[in-house]
């Protein structure tokens, strides 16, 4: 029954009547004895998840992809061309994004030398991993961004805290000249 009842995504193919990519998608249909009875299939449009990558808003040269299990690229966004449809046999694949759930791995590209972190996670029951690419330098600009205006509200309030503490010695001092006076 588990395999049967697996969802079963094959690599993109283009549309013998569009021309445009598909996503051929296949489910087993089972019979009360949980034999095979059939089989539904359907295609996805790449097309379809443009909507989910520019929801995410990510900066310039971020690219978010859509792939198999066995590295298969099954939709990029942004579209890039010379870009490999099969990752299978790279080193990161096939050594983290293939092997763990979850994470982020920094890598050298290839085609134009930029440091990349790619951050991946798999797809519960479907057989897929959605990965998201961004420059490292825009990641830590980023990060940096974040740091200044956070270490900018705690020399801020250290400054306050300062003042408070000199405004409440002199009182204390003053009062102390007070009760002396007083005596």
């Amino acid at each position: 029954e588990g395999d049967k009842n697996r969802l079963i995504i094959g690599q993109v193919v283009r549309g013998a009547i569009t021309g445009q990519p598909n996503i051929p998608v296949a489910l087993g249909i089972l019979d009360k004895s949980g034999g095979l009875a059939g089989i539904i299939g359907s295609a996805i449009l790449p097309e379809y998840f443009r909507d989910f990558y520019e929801s995410l808003r990510l900066g310039e040269g971020a690219s978010v992809g859509l792939l198999r299990r066995d590295g298969a690229v099954l939709a990029r966004f942004p579209e890039m061309t010379d870009a490999p449809v099969d990752v299978s046999k790279s080193t990161v694949f096939r050594e983290q994004v293939a092997v763990e759930q979850s994470g982020a791995v920094e890598v050298a590209d290839s085609l134009d030398g930029v440091r990349r972190i790619i951050s991946f996670r798999h797809v519960p029951d479907y057989g897929l991993i959605v990965a998201v690419t961004e420059s490292r330098d825009a990641v830590l600009d980023y990060w940096s961004r974040l740091a200044m205006a956070v270490g900018i509200a705690v020399v801020a309030i250290l400054i306050i805290f300062l003042a408070l503490l000199i405004f409440s010695l002199r009182e204390l001092k003053a009062h102390a000249g007070a009760e002396e006076v007083l005596r």
